[in-house]
Order: C-alpha cells, then structure tokens, then sequence
C-alpha cells in the first residue's frame, strides 16, 4: 500500500458540519484508492464521510462508506471505498475531502496548506462541487490522507537498432531516440521505429 495527504494530527480544528472541507495532494503513481483516513472530532451518532474530487474540473472521482460514531472521538478514522474502487492517475492533483452533518463536528489542520471548502447541506455528494480556494496566508492543511494500491508498471524490453554501412537517425514513436546503433528502454507491446526514407532505399 502507498499514501498520499496528510498524515499529521493538526493543532488546530475546523468546522465540518454543513461543510465540505479538504486539502489537495499530488498522487505520484497510477493506483486504485482503498480509503480515506481523516482526523476528525465528534459526538455519539455524528455521521462523517469522504470524497475524491479531480482538481482540474473539480469532478467528483471517488465516494466512501458513510461512518456514524458510536461515542465521542477525536482520532484518526478510516472511511473505506467500495467497488469498483477509484482509479487514481499519476502527477494528477486531487482533493481529499471531508463532510459532517453537525456544527458539533470537526476536521484538524495545520498550516500552511492547499485548501478548498464549500458550505453545503449534509447528502448527497455535488459533482462538481464549488471550492472557495483558501488564500494565503489561511490556505489549510488537513489531516486527511489516502491509502492506495499503485498499479504495477507494464514489463519493458531493451530495442536496438542497428545499420550499416553507414548510421542513420532513428525516432521511436515519433520521437527520435538518436543515431545508429541506437538502444532505448521500452514498455512491452507495439511500438512504430523509423528511419530515413533514403535509408531504406534499394
């Protein structure tokens, strides 16, 4: 398993009751989500529960299992995705998002952060939902974090490419890779190699 947010117990508490309230974290590889682990306060029979969002279109990506509380807590409380999990992209920024029904609820922060929030009715998940971005120097830092399987890379083979009696440019893909003899690292599966058209001629 791997993780990406924030897995620091902030000093500090805001609001979750009729908010929606999350940081966004880069995800570094291509993975599937397992759950959503968040630090949150609450009383007996508080309803808590977490969102995926996409940053660049602020599309909804992934929902959890709603948590109620059976007694007071403050501590870290994981929320578990059901299937088919979300399929997480690597380099893409998403928010980890947190909800609550009650004023009585929260969800802990440091600073400094990336944050977004949206005051709305506990139910159902908007998509998209409609961040106000914190600024600076109040943008947030939450603690909510993500539990993921990264999906593992496709097998690579070496290629080489060889000529004689003279070297030529070679592109692989369309991208050129250099001058004969040539070798480059490539995924398993099929893939284009050129060469100069008089190269190839008889």
């Amino acid at each position: 398993m791997s993780v990406f947010g924030n897995e620091t117990p902030g000093a500090s508490r805001a609001v979750v009751g009729g908010y929606i309230l999350g940081s966004w974290f880069t995800c570094p590889t291509d993975g599937t989500a397992n759950n959503i682990t968040a630090y949150v306060e609450g009383a007996a029979r508080d309803p808590f529960k977490c969102a995926i969002y996409r940053r660049a279109d602020n599309r909804l990506v992934g929902v959890t299992e709603e948590i109620t509380l059976d007694g007071p807590l403050t501590g870290w409380l994981a929320f578990n995705f059901s299937e088919p999990k979300p399929a997480l992209a690597p380099g893409t920024d998403y928010y980890l998002v947190c909800w609550g029904r009650y004023t009585t609820q929260y969800l802990y922060f440091d600073y400094p952060g990336k944050s977004g929030n949206q005051r709305i009715s506990y139910g159902a998940w908007p998509d998209p939902w409609s961040p106000t971005i914190d600024p600076d120097p109040y943008a947030k830092n939450y603690s909510v974090f993500c539990t993921y399987t990264p999906v593992a890379p496709p097998p690579t083979r070496r290629l080489r490419v060889e000529s004689e009696p003279i070297s030529v440019p070679v592109t692989l893909n369309g991208a050129p890779v250099g001058n004969t003899p040539v070798e480059a690292d490539v995924e398993e599966g099929t893939h284009e190699v050129g060469v100069p058209e008089e190269a190839t001629a008889p």
